[in-house]
C-alpha cells in the first residue's frame, strides 16, 4: 500500500472571504483599526477620510496615524502579517507602558485593511527611547525577537519600516497565500518621518475605498462620533489618555469626548464610589453628598413646613447637617457567602442568584471599580447647563481598559434595574436618566474571568459573569439606593393629615430641626366651636337653633379649608410649570441685564468722548480713565455672558484663592470708581480651593461692583472693601464700611430682580447670576447674620468645597 503525504493549502482568496466573514461593517473595520492603536499605547489617533483621492488604485483614501510603541521587522512579520495571530495574547496581552489590556486580541484586526480599501501602505517606526528606559523589564526575545538591547537599538533607533499590499493580489485563480510575497523595507529616518508630531507610531494608508457611497453619506460622520463616544470611556485618566481625531472629507473635525470628571462630581447632587477587591475579598461603598443638594433637601423641607403652617423655632446650623449628611460608607465582606448575608442584612440585597462553589464560597470576577454620579434635574435652574454637557453620557456603562462593553448602560439597556427599584419603593435620586457614570474591569484577572461575547455585545453569563452583574445590580445599587433612601427618610416629615391637625404651639422636630405650629384660624375657630357645642349640650329648643347653626358654621370651615386646599394644589402646579420654564427664563434674565449694562455703559463712553472733543489744550487723563474702566465693565458683561455659554467648558484649578484674589485686584480700574479712589484689605492667611477662576473673578467683581455704587450713593468717609480668609473653615467673607444690606431685601438678596437701586440703575441680577456661577464647582453664598453700626446684614460669606 502506498501512502501520499500531503498538506492542507489556503487560497489567497480566503483573505477577501474571511475580511467579509468577520469584520461586517465599514464601521466595525473602522473601530477594529481604531483599538489596534490603543493597543500600541497611542495616546492620539488621527483619521483621515478623504473621498476625492485618486491614484492608481482607485478613489478614496484613508488615513489612520497614531504615536503608539511602533514595531520592527520581527513584530511585522510575526503579528501584523500573521492571520489569527496568538503574539499580542502571549506577549503583549498587557502594553507595556499604559497596561492596557489588549482589545484586539483575535489577530483578525488587519483584515479590516482588506475590508476597507484594495491596497494599504504601511508606515511604521518602534519606540526605541521607551524600550531604552524599560528594556530590563521586557521580555525582548519574544517580543522584539531580540534578546541583545543594543541589537534592537542599532536596528530601529534611526532607522523605519514600511511595506505595501495590494489585495487584488490575493484574488489570483490558483494563488495560494504563501505565494504572495511581501517585501518590507528598511530605511533611515528623515525629517518627515513623524507620526503626529512624534518620532514613533504607526501610519496606515488605505487606498482605493472599496465602498465608496457608504463614506459619502451626510449620516456617516454622525455616526462615526457616535460610535467613538460610544466605545471610550470619557471619565478616562490623563495618563493613559486616548484620543481619537476623525475627518471626513471637508466636515469639521471630530475628537472624541472626555468628560471634565472633578466638574461632574462637583456639580452632582450625590455620587457614590465603590470597589471590589478580589484579594481581601471586599466591596467598599462610599457615598458622598455635595453641600448644595444636603442644602436644597433642607430648603425643600422648610418650605413644605411654612406650607403646613409652621415655622422654625431656632436658627439651622447648615455646617451640622453637613457633617450629618456628607457621607456614608459600607463594606461587604465576601469571603463566604455567610459573612456576606451578615454584612448586607441591613440593605434589602437579593442575592439568592449568586453562584457558588463548595456550597459556601462565591465565584470573585475579580477587581473592578467605578462611581455613579446622580442630579436632580427637576431642580432645572441649577442644573439645565450641566444636563446639556452630561446629557449624552447618560447611564452606567462598563468599560475595560476604558474602551466600552456593550450594551450596558444604553438608553434602552438599565442593566442596575434602577427603574424597577424606583417603581418598587419610595423614589431616590439615584434614577436610570438623571444619572451618569462607570464600572472599570481593567484588571488582568478580570480578562481570564469576565468574558465578552465573541460579538462584543455583552458579557458571557458564566459563574463569573453572572456573579459580577448581580454584584453590580443587586448589591452595589440597591446599598447604594439604600443609603439614599435612609437620607430621604431622614429629612421626612410626618404625615400630611398629622400636621394639618397639630395644635398651636405643638412642636415637630426633623433632623434636629425644631418646627413650631403657628396660631391656624381656622382650628382655633373649630376648637372654640367644639367648647361652645360643649357649653349648649341642655336639651332645649333655642340650643338646639343654636347648635345647628353651629353646625352650619363648622361645615363653612369645613369648606374654606377644602376650597383653600384646591387652590394650593393650582399654585403648586403652576409652581412647577414656571419652574420648567425656569432655564429659558433664565437665559432672557441675564440676556435683558447684560443688555442694559452694556447700553448704559456705551452711553457713559459716548458722553466721555464728546467731553474729550471739548477739552483740546486741557487735561484729559481723567475722561480717559472714564473710558478705560467703561470699556472694562463692558468686557466683563461680556464674559458673563461667555461663562454662560453652553459651549464652553469650564477649567477646574486648585489656586491660592487670596494670591489669585490679588492678581485680579491689583491696579484694577474698578476701584476708581467714578472718579474716586477705592481700597481694599486682606485679612487672615491664604489657603487654597479648587474651582473656577473666571467664576471667581466674576464674583468677587460683582460684589465689588455693588460695594463702590453704595459707597459712593452714600458718600462713605475713607470706603474701604474687606477680604477676610479663614483658612479652617474655608470659608471668604466680603464686606465693606457702608450702610450693609436694607432689611426689606436682606432675606431675599440672591433671589433675581431683587434690588433697592433706584430703577434705571439695577435690575437685581448681579449675586443672583453670582450664586449660580460658584454652584457651578459646588461653592455656596450667603448672607451673614452678624449686623452693623446701621443694624443692617452687611457681610458676603463664600463656602467652599473641601480641597
Amino acid at each position: 500500500m502506498s501512502k501520499l503525504v500531503k498538506s492542507l493549502k489556503v487560497d489567497a482568496r480566503l483573505i477577501s472571504q474571511l475580511g467579509e466573514a468577520l469584520i461586517d461593517s465599514n464601521k466595525v473595520a473602522l473601530m477594529e483599526l481604531i483599538k489596534n492603536s490603543s493597543d500600541a499605547d497611542a495616546t492620539i489617533c488621527k483619521i483621515n477620510i478623504d473621498t476625492f483621492f485618486e491614484n492608481e488604485q482607485g478613489r478614496g483614501r484613508i488615513v489612520i496615524e497614531d504615536n503608539g510603541s511602533g514595531m520592527n521587522d520581527y513584530i511585522i512579520e510575526n503579528s501584523f502579517l500573521k492571520i489569527a495571530s496568538s503574539f499580542k495574547n502571549n506577549y503583549q496581552k498587557i502594553s507595556p507602558k499604559y497596561n492596557r489590556i489588549a482589545q484586539g486580541n483575535k489577530g483578525i484586526g488587519r483584515l479590516s485593511l482588506n475590508k476597507l480599501g484594495r491596497s494599504v501602505k504601511v508606515t511604521t517606526k518602534l519606540d526605541t527611547d521607551f524600550l531604552l528606559e524599560n528594556y530590563k523589564s521586557l521580555d525582548l526575545s519574544n517580543g522584539y525577537g531580540n534578546d541583545n538591547i543594543d541589537n534592537i537599538l542599532r536596528d530601529n533607533h534611526d532607522k523605519y519600516y514600511n511595506f505595501e499590499i495590494n489585495w487584488e493580489d490575493f484574488n489570483s485563480e490558483n494563488v495560494s497565500i504563501d505565494d504572495v510575497s511581501i517585501t518590507i523595507k528598511h530605511e533611515d529616518c528623515n525629517d518627515s518621518i513623524k507620526f503626529n508630531g512624534f518620532n514613533h507610531g504607526t501610519k496606515i494608508e488605505i487606498f482605493g475605498i472599496k465602498d465608496i457611497e457608504y463614506w459619502n453619506d451626510n449620516n456617516v460622520f454622525e455616526l462615526i462620533k457616535d460610535e467613538i463616544n460610544q466605545l471610550f470611556n470619557p471619565f478616562i485618566e490623563k495618563e493613559s489618555n486616548f484620543l481619537v481625531k476623525v475627518k471626513v472629507d471637508s466636515k469639521p473635525i471630530f475628537t472624541n469626548d472626555i468628560l471634565d470628571e472633578e466638574r461632574i462630581r462637583n456639580t452632582s447632587f450625590s455620587y457614590a464610589r465603590f470597589e471590589l477587591c478580589s484579594e481581601q475579598k471586599k466591596i467598599n461603598v462610599r457615598l458622598k453628598r455635595n453641600k448644595h443638594y444636603i442644602k436644597k433637601e433642607i430648603d425643600k423641607l422648610i418650605r413644605t413646613m411654612e406650607n403646613f403652617n409652621f415655622t422654625i423655632n431656632s436658627e439651622i446650623d447648615y455646617q451640622q447637617q453637613y457633617n450629618l449628611y456628607s457621607s456614608n460608607f459600607a463594606e461587604i465582606d465576601l469571603s463566604s457567602f455567610q459573612k456576606l448575608k451578615d454584612t448586607i442584612a441591613n440593605y434589602k440585597c437579593d442575592i439568592s442568584g449568586l453562584n457558588l462553589y463548595d456550597e459556601d464560597k462565591l465565584f470573585l470576577p475579580g477587581d473592578f471599580e467605578g462611581e455613579i454620579f446622580a442630579y436632580d434635574f427637576s431642580a432645572s435652574k441649577d442644573t439645565a447647563e450641566i444636563k446639556k454637557y452630561i446629557e449624552n453620557f447618560l447611564g452606567v456603562k462598563v468599560y475595560r481598559n476604558n474602551f466600552r462593553i456593550l450594551p450596558y448602560g444604553s438608553v434602552d439597556n438599565d442593566w442596575l434595574d434602577m427603574s424597577g427599584y424606583n417603581t418598587r419603593t419610595e423614589s431616590i435620586i439615584y434614577k436610570k436618566h438623571t444619572t451618569t457614570g462607570y464600572v472599570r474591569i481593567d484588571g488582568l484577572e478580570n480578562l481570564n474571568k469576565i468574558k465578552e461575547m465573541t460579538n462584543r455585545q455583552g458579557i458571557q453569563l458564566d459563574n463569573y459573569g453572572e456573579n459580577f452583574i448581580l454584584l453590580m445590580k443587586n448589591i452595589i445599587y440597591r446599598i447604594i439606593a439604600k443609603m439614599e433612601k435612609d437620607f430621604n427618610d431622614s429629612l421626612r416629615h410626618s404625615q400630611e393629615k398629622i400636621l394639618r391637625e397639630k395644635k398651636s404651639g405643638e412642636i415637630e422636630e426633623i433632623s434636629g430641626i425644631i418646627f413650631k405650629k403657628n396660631y391656624d384660624p381656622q382650628n382655633e375657630s373649630k376648637n372654640k366651636i367644639a367648647e361652645i357645642k360643649k357649653d349648649l349640650e341642655e336639651d332645649s329648643f333655642e340650643n338646639k337653633k343654636l347648635l345647628a347653626k353651629i353646625d352650619s358654621l363648622n361645615k363653612n370651615i369645613d369648606d374654606v379649608n377644602e376650597y383653600n386646599l384646591k387652590k394650593e394644589n393650582l399654585i403648586n402646579k403652576e409652581y412647577k410649570y414656571i419652574n420648567e420654564l425656569n432655564p429659558i427664563i433664565g437665559s432672557a434674565i441675564i440676556a435683558q441685564s447684560l443688555a442694559h449694562e452694556i447700553k448704559r455703559l456705551s452711553n457713559q463712553i459716548e458722553i466721555s468722548t464728546k467731553n474729550i472733543r471739548s477739552l483740546c489744550d486741557r487735561d484729559i487723563y481723567d475722561e480717559l480713565d472714564l473710558i478705560s474702566i467703561n470699556c472694562y465693565y463692558l468686557s466683563r458683561y461680556a464674559s458673563v455672558l461667555d461663562i454662560n455659554s453652553r459651549s464652553k467648558r469650564r477649567k477646574y484649578e486648585t489656586f491660592s484663592i487670596k494670591k489669585y484674589l490679588n492678581l485680579i485686584l491689583l491696579d484694577n480700574p474698578i476701584f476708581r470708581y467714578k472718579g474716586r479712589d477705592y481700597k481694599y484689605e486682606f485679612i487672615g492667611e491664604d489657603f487654597q480651593i479648587r474651582g473656577i477662576k473666571a467664576n471667581i473673578k466674576i464674583t468677587v467683581e460683582n460684589i465689588i461692583l455693588n460695594s463702590l455704587y453704595w459707597l459712593e450713593y452714600f458718600n462713605i468717609d475713607n470706603p474701604v472693601i474687606n477680604f477676610e480668609l479663614f483658612p479652617n473653615a474655608r470659608k471668604m467673607v466680603i464686606y465693606d464700611n457702608g450702610k450693609g444690606i436694607d432689611k426689606n431685601i436682606s432675606d431675599k438678596i440672591f433671589e433675581p430682580f431683587v434690588s433697592n437701586k433706584p430703577e434705571n440703575e439695577g435690575r437685581g441680577m448681579g449675586l443672583y447670576i453670582v450664586s449660580e456661577l460658584l454652584k457651578d464647582f459646588g461653592a455656596i453664598i450667603s448672607l451673614d447674620d452678624s449686623l452693623n453700626n446701621c443694624g443692617n446684614k452687611y457681610k458676603f460669606v463664600i463656602e467652599f468645597l473641601e480641597e
